[in-house]
């Protein structure tokens, strides 16, 4: 083995000896963090996910000048048994500001994301989209949002 080769193992050996220990989760942390919905037919085994319904998908803003802004809220309800927990909401561009919810929102209640498109250096057909992430089955759900933008 030459000098760089072990320098290398060397190296290893002192990142992963010095990085902090992790707690050991339980039993049922890991069932839960673990649980896949999908039984061993393929059919999905919802008895115990949050489900996220949006009243709508798509939302179309028609015609608007440049540099002005729409705001649109996507409501949602939890239809699902279990607590939703929404863990991330990305814009597919940075003239999208989100805002929503950070806590639980128990079995049966209702929410919304709201966002804030700014125009300002766009011109024509805008299409963008939303992403949210969440403890659901599949864990994101896709929002679209359409116009165009005129000098």
């Amino acid at each position: 083995m030459d000098l760089k080769s072990t320098m290398l193992l060397i190296g290893l050996a002192i990142v992963f000896a010095c990085s902090p220990e992790q707690p050991a989760a339980d039993e049922d942390e890991l069932d839960i963090i673990l649980r896949s919905p999908i039984n061993t037919d393929g059919s999905i085994d919802s008895t115990n996910l949050a489900i996220i319904e949006f009243e709508t998908l798509v939302y179309e803003f028609d015609t608007i000048s440049q540099g002005e802004k729409v705001d649109y809220s996507f409501l949602f309800k939890n239809v699902g048994k279990a607590d939703l927990l929404i863990s991330d909401v990305q814009s597919s561009c940075g003239c999208t500001i989100t805002n929503y919810e950070k806590g639980p929102l128990q079995a049966g209640q209702e929410s919304k994301i709201d966002f804030t498109f700014d125009s300002t250096d766009k011109e024509g057909i805008q299409d963008k989209s939303i992403t949210v992430y969440a403890n659901t089955y599949p864990n994101k759900t896709i929002l679209k949002f359409k116009g165009f933008v005129i000098k």
